[in-house]
């Protein structure tokens, strides 16, 4: 298996938004990956790159995300 290094800003991005992601899901909102920037301690290194700082991850894995599809809420 071929391991992948992760700086700790990313895997604080990461585990931040998969948090947000389980609450907003117990909640039953609409997910707003976005959200958990606004209380982040690196946003000021990253400027909300969410998605730069995840790719690393996407790119080794086998699993494919589609994120241009919008997202419906089950309401």
């Amino acid at each position: 298996m071929n391991k992948v290094e992760i700086s700790q800003e990313t895997a604080d991005c990461v585990t931040q938004h998969m948090n947000a992601f389980l609450q907003q899901c117990h909640e039953e909102k609409t997910a707003d990956f976005g959200a958990p920037c606004a209380t982040c301690i690196h946003v000021d290194k990253c400027n909300m790159g969410w998605y730069t700082k995840m790719r690393p991850i996407f790119d080794h894995s086998n699993v494919a995300i589609q994120l241009r599809y919008q997202a419906h809420s089950h309401k």
